[in-house]
């Protein structure tokens, strides 16, 4: 398997994992994290396909552009993807409903700055697993 592929697996898993401790600090006193197996490929492909073009096409930008770039994209992302899955299966699994910030309920834009930093923390994911990958 390329490099590139594993790569794929260890943003899907700390994406995951990430998920379910925002998840669960929200669930207090049981701390009960919880995800959607939807959201695998979403990770797997966004990070391989949008986040890695995206970084590498300017690596060099000032970090707040850079972070504009990925909210505004993994915002698209889950936007598109709760639309599409809504005409597909009847529902989006993250229904962000009349919450403040909510995109008809497909995305969360008081999520934009929390999107923002974990593309800049996938930069560090990126530099690491390339190293040990190659």
């Amino acid at each position: 398997m390329s490099s590139k592929y594993l790569r794929g697996l260890i943003y899907t898993s700390l994406s995951l994992n990430t998920e379910l401790l925002f998840t669960g600090l929200r669930n207090f006193p049981t701390f009960a994290g919880e995800s959607q197996l939807w959201v695998a490929p979403l990770y797997y492909f966004g990070s391989l396909y949008v986040f890695e073009p995206l970084y590498l096409s300017n690596p060099k930008a000032p970090t707040i552009y850079r972070m504009f770039k990925y909210a505004v994209s993994f915002l698209l992302i889950e936007y598109v993807a709760g639309f599409t899955l809504k005409q597909i299966i009847g529902v989006c699994p993250w229904d962000y409903g009349n919450r403040v910030g909510s995109l008809s309920g497909y995305a969360n834009l008081t999520y934009a700055p929390l999107w923002g930093l974990l593309g800049l923390a996938g930069e560090r994911v990126y530099h690491l697993s390339s190293r040990l990958l190659n």
